[in-house]
């Protein structure tokens, strides 16, 4: 089930068996803001390198900018979505997917690595074989 900005009731999580995946907890707490200050710096290469790219309007870009999030969170969702429920949720400008799901190390990892092949290595390599 699929809750649209709602938090998920808390789970409880036995530590003594789970470990999680960002140890450190300042870590933790910030990753998200390094996550948005990357994009952002993603969002800034045309600018800073016209000579590279053609010119396109920011409109545009932001259109893209979310056409990719749309495809980023859903691809989430796909690998989640038979395990556990998901709830999108916001606070100012800033969104993310909690889940009450309990993932294997493997469906994890696919979980976390789908939207960047999905989105970076399969255009990469078929920018490759079309140009």
């Amino acid at each position: 089930m699929i809750l649209w900005f709602r938090h998920l009731p808390q789970v409880r999580i036995d530590l003594s068996e789970w470990t999680p995946f960002i140890r450190n907890q300042w870590l933790q707490t910030h990753y998200m803001k390094f996550v948005y200050l990357l994009q952002v710096m993603i969002f800034l290469i045309p600018y800073f390198f016209r000579e590279w790219f053609p010119p396109i309007p920011v409109f545009a870009l932001v259109l893209i900018g979310i056409l990719i999030f749309i495809i980023h969170e859903t691809l989430h969702i796909i690998v989640i979505i038979k395990k556990g429920d998901i709830s999108l949720t916001f606070s100012g400008i800033f969104f993310w997917l909690h889940t009450n799901a309990i993932l294997s190390k493997p469906r994890f990892w696919v979980f976390m690595s789908l939207p960047l092949i999905v989105l970076s290595v399969v255009p990469a390599i078929a920018s490759f074989f079309l140009s």
